[in-house]
């Protein structure tokens, strides 16, 4: 790893990260987290860019003894990924652990995430929630382009989960581009919401996630868990989902459902776009508001 800023070369990226106030690392190779404990980033004002830089991709993997997430990003520090260059890839070693004792990828405790294009989160098996990442402390993540993908949560939230056990917190999800697809869970196969918000705009899909089972086992796409949940859909797709129970798109349980732009598909539409579930393929309401461009909304297997 090179501190991008003085040149300077260290043995581990933990080391290059609890060595510089604030800046960017270069990784040189492709890296190992071996240790069972994740990379802090922690201190109000401290950001830290990770990248690839050119050439070819680089892969940050978990080692085999590595039990926990791979970073935590805290009390006002921030993460931005950076795959501009060359794809820089988050490798959790496997969703089809049969332990599923792994934590997330990323945590996120009152701290920042930032990905874009070129970076994938991809291949964890979380016995927590949030397979890819998960958000709690007033954590804000901001996703702009890149993937999510083939992850599983025993629990909420293959892909990203907002809020669980964090009642008092106002978790955000700023989702302006990229897919989340692939990724499997308990409920919220794509992402769970608990308590926290998910802006969802132009570019940004959700994708061929699964919610499994077992307790709820709703929501392929996306689950609302409690009055705390909102989902802001300005744009962007939700596609080709699957519910073993309700809610193939999304699943409300209660909160807010706020739809202005977007399309959330049905079972009327080609096979690959269709959204699935024993009730309510599109969308199953169980509580709380939902609204398309002002107009109420209930359960529906048709596209919206």
């Amino acid at each position: 790893m090179i501190d991008s800023k003085t040149n300077e070369v260290y043995s581990t990226l933990a080391k290059a990260i609890k060595s510089i106030e604030s800046g960017s690392i270069t990784l040189l190779e492709d890296y190992n987290i071996i240790d069972d404990e994740p990379i802090t980033i922690s201190g109000s004002g401290k950001i830290i860019t990770i990248s690839s830089g050119q050439g070819a991709p680089k892969t940050i993997k978990r080692g085999d003894s590595n039990k926990n997430e791979l970073f935590y990003v805290k009390d006002g520090a921030s993460l931005v990924l950076d795959g501009s260059l060359a794809p820089l890839i988050i490798d959790g070693g496997g969703a089809e652990s049969e332990s599923l004792n792994y934590g997330p990828l990323i945590n996120i405790y009152g701290g920042t995430l930032t990905m874009g294009e070129g970076v994938t989160l991809q291949n964890n098996a979380s016995g927590e929630d949030g397979g890819g990442v998960f958000i709690r402390g007033n954590g804000i993540f901001n996703m702009t382009g890149g993937i999510i993908q083939d992850n599983n949560s025993e629990y909420g939230g293959g892909g990203v989960n907002l809020g669980a056990n964090d009642s008092s917190a106002n978790n955000t999800f700023n989702f302006w581009g990229g897919e989340i697809k692939n990724n499997t869970a308990s409920h919220g196969g794509g992402i769970a919401i608990t308590h926290g918000t998910v802006n969802m705009n132009d570019g940004a899909k959700i994708t061929n996630n699964t919610s499994f089972g077992g307790g709820w086992g709703a929501g392929g796409g996306v689950m609302l868990e409690t009055t705390d949940a909102v989902f802001n859909m300005s744009g962007g797709t939700i596609a080709g989902n699957i519910s073993r129970k309700e809610g193939g798109g999304v699943y409300m349980e209660s909160g807010t459902f706020n739809k202005t732009g977007g399309v959330v598909y049905g079972t009327d539409v080609d096979e690959d776009l269709k959204n699935t579930a024993d009730l309510g393929d599109a969308l199953y309401k169980g509580g709380g508001t939902a609204e398309n461009n002002g107009n109420p909304l209930s359960t529906t297997d048709d596209t919206f």
